[in-house]
């Protein structure tokens, strides 16, 4: 594949993380057959190591490029990104590739995500809710981490083909009041 076609790929997938129009660096690492592709001079998320035949690996700031290449040389892949097959699994990836800046804790988001695809469509539900936390509760959590939440766990259905809908009328407090229900798949 060509290194164009691999660039396309990052480009897809930061446009997703909401970096779109973004610079990208690449470097080969012949040992595993792919390029490491990167934004140059972002903190955040790290890049992608994208092999020959298009299968890609997210690979996380936090950790070297020496590990990720012994993660995709063992064949762990990050392409369940657009995933529809829900296991805990590759709702975890997909959590984790949304939320590279880790401003969200996974073991909430992944509880709510879970919830979402458990609950029946058409039922007006909260986070507080899902939660099971009570206005006490939910007025000790800051307002822009219940923003986040919600966005995160927004983006993460959209990634797994789980359709959400926000109602918007019924909103005049904090986020994890906002009600939302599963529609129609």
């Amino acid at each position: 594949m060509p290194i164009e076609e691999k660039k396309r790929i990052a480009r897809d997938f930061y446009a997703n993380l909401g970096l779109s129009n973004c610079e990208l660096e690449s470097s080969r690492e012949e040992d595993i057959k792919a390029d490491y592709i990167w934004v140059p001079n972002l903190r955040g998320p790290g890049g992608l190591l994208i092999g020959d035949n298009g299968d890609y690996l997210f690979c996380q700031s936090s950790q070297g490029i020496s590990y990720w290449k012994e993660e995709y040389a063992s064949g762990k892949r990050s392409n369940v990104f657009y995933t529809k097959e829900l296991t805990d699994e590759n709702i975890k990836l997909v959590i984790s590739a949304v939320n590279p800046a880790k401003d969200v804790d996974e073991d909430i988001a992944f509880k709510l995500v879970k919830d979402i695809i458990a609950m029946p469509e058409e039922v007006e539900t909260t986070i507080a809710t899902l939660l099971n936390i009570d206005n006490s509760e939910v007025a000790m959590v800051e307002p822009y981490k219940q923003g986040v939440t919600l966005q995160l766990v927004q983006a993460v259905c959209r990634r797994l083909d789980i359709k959400i809908e926000v109602n918007r009328d019924s909103f005049g407090g904090l986020a994890y009041h906002l009600k939302f229900k599963k529609v129609n798949q």
